[in-house]
């Protein structure tokens, strides 16, 4: 099986300059872009986050998002 391309660094950096430079919503864009090239997150899994995922009930921000659980994993513990 042949392994997936990864990005170099110069790319990755190039990725994010263009991203802000083009977007209409660059920050809403580059979390998108951050969560499923730092996080491994699926699209189908981005598209499903809600502000509540990201936020504490204090509106504080959360210390890794990359620790965020999909509601399918949140399922599963409430039910075993």
């Amino acid at each position: 099986m042949a392994q997936a391309t990864t990005l170099k660094p110069g790319q990755f950096r190039h990725l994010l300059r263009v991203t802000t430079a083009t977007s209409r919503h660059p920050e809403r864009d580059l979390v998108i872009l951050l969560l499923g090239i730092m996080c491994g997150m699926r699209v189908s899994e981005i598209a499903q986050i809600e502000v509540a995922d990201l936020l504490h009930p204090a509106l504080s921000r959360r210390n890794a998002a990359c620790g965020l659980r999909s509601r399918r994993d949140a399922a599963k513990d409430a039910f075993t």
